[in-house]
């Protein structure tokens, strides 16, 4: 299953709301908006490969739309929508990002001895622990 799959079952499972839906109530809309800005700020997927997965999907969405939805989520859907917020904190620890991805790889390129190493070790051990726990 590919990784923008996994995020948008993550994003149904939580809202509760059919993403691919043709309908545009506020909370579908919202649950939009969080995929979509998930996706874009976090695992930086372009808009054309989210206009794609949306039309293997049977919906149509145009990029226009999506950038108009992340802004808005950012700017005024976290802040009134506090639930959503949390969904989003919990997708994120269920799912490595490439910002989680390319902040490990600067801590270990930052590495100079191996009581650094074995401290970072430690570090990951104990963060993927409790990533599992969730």
């Amino acid at each position: 299953m590919s990784q923008i799959k996994k995020i948008a079952n993550l994003v149904i499972n939580y809202t509760g709301v059919d993403i691919y839906s043709k309908r545009r109530t506020q909370d579908i809309v919202d649950a939009r908006a969080l995929f979509e800005y998930i996706m874009r700020e976090d695992y930086k997927v372009t808009y054309a490969t989210l206009t794609d997965h949306y039309r293997k999907n049977g919906k149509k969405r145009k990029h226009d739309v999506m950038i108009y939805s992340v802004k808005k989520f950012n700017e005024e859907i976290r802040h009134r929508r506090k639930d959503l917020n949390e969904y989003y904190q919990n997708i994120l620890k269920t799912e490595i990002t490439v910002r989680q991805y390319q902040n490990a790889y600067s801590l270990i390129s930052q590495l100079k001895n191996q009581k650094q190493m074995r401290k970072f070790r430690q570090y990951m051990t104990e963060l993927l622990s409790e990533t599992a726990k969730n």
